[in-house]
């Protein structure tokens, strides 16, 4: 487990790469001509830093760093309304610090966070949701062998 100290550097980090990344779109914002370009810059500005490009392994071995892009949420949305909708898509976001204590004391593919089976404790409990999910995914022809690499 990570200490405090560690965990408030993190946070002092965060925020003091937030006004630099706030910063240079005041002074140049004609550098960025679309939110992609911004989200670039944004993953770019962290990712440059020891810190947030630092491998942490996982509870299974796996190594991984704590700044991910499109991370999946673990709810799903309709797209028009911020409204959870159990039958509609997971939305991501467009980046994510994770904290590295989740890391360590996960196996990789919880720590993924693409099958939504892993998360029962989080409020997935019904196997019947799984399995509607997978064969709803075999009826669109995605088959099931890509299944573990996709995101549903």
């Amino acid at each position: 487990m990570y200490s405090s100290d560690h965990q408030e550097q993190l946070k002092s980090l965060i925020l003091k790469t937030l006004r630099t990344i706030i910063n240079q779109f005041h002074r140049k914002p004609d550098n960025f001509f679309n939110e992609h370009d911004f989200h670039h810059y944004c993953y770019y500005s962290f990712y440059r830093q020891k810190e947030f490009s630092k491998l942490y392994k996982t509870y299974d071995g796996k190594r991984t760093n704590i700044l991910h892009s499109e991370y999946p949420t673990l709810k799903r949305y309709k797209r028009k309304e911020p409204k959870i909708d159990p039958k509609r898509v997971r939305a991501r976001y467009d980046m994510a610090i994770l904290n590295p204590d989740f890391i360590v004391n996960n196996k990789f593919e919880k720590v993924r966070c693409r099958d939504i089976s892993k998360f029962k404790s989080l409020g997935f409990r019904s196997k019947n949701l799984i399995a509607a999910l997978r064969a709803g995914w075999r009826n669109r022809g995605g088959g099931i062998r890509n299944l573990n690499h996709q995101y549903i």
